[in-house]
């Protein structure tokens, strides 16, 4: 069976409940490069048995769907739509985590920062429109504020574990 998503997740939570660096999980293509924070909201999922981790990751998939869309009061058809897309059903089979990114739409612009930086690669859009939002508002203050949160971690996170890994040309989630 192929690595999947959910492989790399769960790897790099054990790795670091173990006190190991989650950025030495994975090999060739199929790397964890995420931001370590990442993996604090999936650990109790990660250490379940593999395929009961998987199934608790789509269901906070489906619960976190369900309760954006009441949140910004969509339709029941909208919700059935975009649970029904296939980016939806294929990150739930595979076990990512596009449900993380989505939380910071509830949430501040300094703390949907730290929630859009789990998936940039699926949130540039939301960032740059809340940092636009930040310009507008407050101008460089705005702007400054709104990603300090991110920019703490991050360094803290480099000084931790170093940099990431970055992924290449051929990794599968780049085609």
């Amino acid at each position: 069976m192929p690595i999947t998503d959910w492989d790399i997740f769960r790897a790099a939570c054990l790795a670091l409940i173990s006190g190991n660096n989650p950025y030495s999980v994975g090999q060739g293509e199929m790397l964890f490069f995420n931001p370590v924070w990442t993996l604090i909201p999936i650990l109790p999922m990660a250490i379940l048995p593999k395929y009961i981790g998987l199934l608790a990751n789509a269901l906070a998939a489906i619960f976190t769907l369900v309760f954006i869309t009441r949140r910004l009061q969509m339709t029941i058809w909208e919700f059935f739509f975009i649970a029904i897309s296939p980016m939806n059903l294929q990150s739930m089979i595979y076990g990512n985590i596009e449900w993380l990114p989505l939380l910071g739409v509830l949430f501040p612009a300094p703390l949907a920062m730290v929630f859009y930086a789990t998936k940039p690669q699926a949130t540039i859009g939301l960032i740059l429109l809340t940092l636009l939002l930040e310009w507008e508002r407050l101008r460089w203050k705005g702007v400054l504020l709104a990603v300090l949160p991110t920019l703490i971690l991050a360094l803290l996170s480099i000084a931790i574990w170093g940099l990431p890994p970055v992924p290449g040309v051929n990794n599968p989630g780049q085609h």
